[in-house]
């Protein structure tokens, strides 16, 4: 047997269950904040060593099983293109 049940209808059908307990909060910890925090501003100080997304991506749906030396590959060949791009900045 199936339910159907249309889109407005949804959020009244999910506050049937007990989905979030009544403690639960939408906070993020403090600790979890100074981290990603902490994480932009290594990546604003070291842009070198962020990966490109377009090809991380790309990378990822090549093959669902990526070993380390792929993403070791394409970390160098960023690194290569920075260094390659840094000279002819000079």
């Amino acid at each position: 047997m199936f339910i159907i049940i249309r889109p407005s209808d949804f959020i009244g059908y999910l506050s049937n269950f007990d989905l979030f307990p009544e403690n639960m909060t939408n906070e993020i910890p403090q600790w979890q904040q100074e981290l990603v925090l902490d994480r932009i501003e290594q990546a604003r100080l070291h842009p070198e060593t962020m990966l490109d997304w377009d090809e991380v991506s790309k990378t990822l749906m090549a093959s669902q099983s990526k070993t380390k030396s792929d993403i070791k590959k394409l970390r160098t060949r960023q690194i290569q293109r920075h260094n390659k791009n840094s000279k002819t900045n000079t």
